[in-house]
Order: structure tokens, then sequence, then C-alpha cells
């Protein structure tokens, strides 16, 4: 069990406009999950749409009222998640469960998971945070994105939801209840070692073009380091500019 109010939707538009919304009318002071079996208006990264099939996968928001955090350590909300995500897919053997900068969770090449994180600042701190995650789990149809997969059809059986969906809320749980600045260096170094494509030359599509390439880090504020192959070192803030084609 966790400490988390949880609230079941059949449908809604999307589960962090829902948490967003009790923000606004501050009816959110504790934390917080809202659940939907189907989202009409889900996004992910950059307002691109998460299609799910309903009742087949979890797509749901968790809001965390209190953050030690400064504005500039904002990224630490993302890779924590992130890394909670993994642990628990890990748990699951589903193989080769990497991050793929800055918040999807790939199995191999596949598309398994997203999170989408909306912060509230209060001069120079973080107030407090939405987290969005969608994740795949029994849906076998990916017609209309052939990047992903579930966790069904990776492991060739149905997962029971609910199980699932408390595996995850403890994980999460206990990344914010253990942010500390000893933590934050711990999720420095474990992000980067479960980075897809850090230390590997990849090809990225970058200006229209194909370039060859290597991850080399991630700064605290989230900006991707990258080394192409002339030894130039490039810094970028924005994922929509560099697309990692492997």
């Amino acid at each position: 069990m966790t400490a988390f109010k949880i609230h079941k939707l059949d449908a809604t538009t999307s589960t962090n406009e829902v948490l967003k919304k009790r923000i606004s009318k501050n009816e959110a002071s504790v934390p917080r999950v809202v659940w939907a079996e189907y989202q009409t208006e889900g996004r992910g990264q950059f307002a691109n749409r998460w299609e799910s099939q309903k009742g087949k996968n979890l797509t749901f928001s968790v809001f965390w009222p209190e953050l030690p955090l400064g504005v500039l350590d904002h990224f630490q909300v993302n890779k924590g998640v992130c890394l909670a995500l993994v642990r628990v897919l890990r748990s699951y053997e589903i193989p080769a469960i990497k991050i793929k900068w800055p918040n999807d969770i790939l199995s191999g090449n596949s598309k398994v998971a997203g999170i989408l994180i909306e912060n509230y600042l209060q001069g120079k701190e973080l107030k407090s945070t939405i987290v969005g995650i969608g994740m795949n789990v029994n849906q076998s149809d990916f017609s209309s994105y052939s990047q992903a997969s579930s966790l069904s059809l990776l492991l060739g059986k149905e997962l029971d939801r609910n199980v699932l969906f408390e595996k995850l809320l403890q994980e999460i749980e206990a990344f914010f209840l253990s942010l500390n600045n000893q933590v934050v260096e711990e999720i420095q170094k474990t992000y980067i070692e479960n980075l897809y494509g850090y230390e590997q030359w990849c090809m990225f599509e970058y200006k229209n073009n194909k370039r060859k390439g290597k991850i080399i880090g991630v700064n605290p504020s989230g900006a991707l380091q990258l080394e192409w192959q002339s030894g130039e070192i490039e810094i970028f803030n924005d994922s929509k500019l560099l697309k990692l084609i492997r």
C-alpha cells in the first residue's frame, strides 16, 4: 500500500488535466493518483498524442505536493521516475530495458512506456509536480505506431494491470520519499548507466540530415551531451531537434 489517494475513472480527456484542475481549486494538498481506462486527449512530450486501447494499458498521473529541489534540479524528477519504471519492468524480466532521452522507456528498439512531467514552481524552488505515465501492458495492435510494443507481446502472456499499477506506485513513492542530495547524485549516475545509446556510436537525424554521434552524458538540467563523429561536442535541450534512429 502507498500513501496516494487513488481516483479511478472510466474515461477522461487527460489524467494530467484532471489533476491540474484540482490544483487550481486547491484540492491537491496530498499525494494523489488519477488512473483512467481511456484518455481522449492523452499526450506525450511536446503535445504528441499517446494512443492507447481502452482497458488494455496503464494511463495514469501522479501528483506529489512537496519536493526538496531547486528549479535547476527539475530534471531529477524525470530521471527518478524513469528509473522507477525501469526497476519494475526488470522485475518482470522485460528484456533489454533502457531509457531513451529524455523520457521514453524502450525494450530493445520498441517503446513500451513514456512519461510527461509538469512541474509547479514557487520562487527558486520546485513546489510540486504532476507525472503522467503511459505504459503499454496488454495491447497487441500497434498498427498506427510500428515502433511500439507491449509487455504482453514481449512476455507472451497478459499481465494483471492492478498488480503492476501497485508496484509502479510503490517505486515512485519510494523515489519521492528518498529525495536528498546524496540520492540526486546516485540518480544521475544510474540514469546515465541506463541510457539508450550511451557511449555507443548511433545514427541521429539532425537538421534533416543523418549524422553519426554518441551520447556522452546528460547534464543536471536534463540537456543531452552529444559527441559527433567529427569530434565536435554539442548540447541539446530540446528533443524535437534531434532524433535517435540507431
